[in-house]
């Protein structure tokens, strides 16, 4: 991979991230997933496509380009989520920081972690706005993107030895 690759990827990758922040600053994204995957994996594509088409990359650095882009991309998808919720290692931290005592009680972090269950009903508000589970009367149920996705994850998790809901 030459040096034009790595700037032209990275370059891109960051201009993707700078356009992510501003659509979340100004719309409030449904389907946020799906806008992410759009984003970062089909614009990258095309902005690349109309390089080679104007002659300013061949073909080779096309095809790198868009592959390096697409892989930052993938990444940033399967990290965005988990930073965009409130992860309670990051919110124990910032409680231990944000306190004027030095350290906080073990009973004092559990008490103002109390409202964790909410951190569910966010993500399952978020999933059912992706279209990955929706309601069935007062079930929720998987949609075929659900069962996609949760079928992966299976595959994953038995392939490395894991049991369901277990770390």
């Amino acid at each position: 991979m030459t040096g034009r690759v790595l700037v032209l990827g990275f370059s891109a990758f960051f201009i993707l991230i700078f356009f992510h922040i501003i659509l979340r600053r100004i719309f409030k994204i449904k389907k946020e997933i799906c806008t992410l995957a759009a984003l970062f994996l089909l614009v990258p594509f095309f902005d690349m496509a109309a390089l080679w088409y104007l002659r300013v990359i061949n073909f080779t650095e096309f095809l790198s380009t868009t592959a390096l882009t697409s892989l930052l991309g993938l990444a940033y998808l399967q990290t965005y989520p988990a930073l965009k919720n409130e992860i309670p290692t990051f919110r124990i931290l910032f409680l231990i920081h944000r306190s004027e005592k030095i350290g906080l009680e073990e009973t004092e972090i559990l008490k103002q972690l109390n409202h964790q269950k909410e951190l569910y009903f966010d993500k399952i508000e978020e999933m059912e706005h992706d279209g990955f589970v929706g309601r069935e009367g007062d079930r929720l149920v998987l949609k075929k993107p659900g069962l996609w996705i949760a079928g992966i994850f299976i595959f994953y998790r038995r392939l490395l030895g894991l049991g369901l809901g277990k770390g």
